[in-house]
């Protein structure tokens, strides 16, 4: 995703950034939010099982 160039743009979110540090702290070396950060690779293959754990149509469809 590309960076914006707008600048009143970029001006709120460096702004909305020192509300962040202000409110909770500096976190050197992490994101500012959602700073959890896992990574996971796999394949998702969706079923009809998951009807009974979810509502999610796209988690019960098959694909065909």
């Amino acid at each position: 995703m590309p960076l914006p160039n707008d600048e009143k743009l970029i001006a709120l979110s460096e702004e909305i950034l020192k509300q962040f540090e202000a409110m909770f702290g500096p976190h050197p070396g992490f994101r500012p939010v959602h700073a959890k950060g896992i990574l996971l690779t796999g394949t998702f293959t969706p079923s009809s099982a998951a009807a009974s754990l979810t509502g999610r149509n796209m988690l019960c469809r098959l694909l065909l």
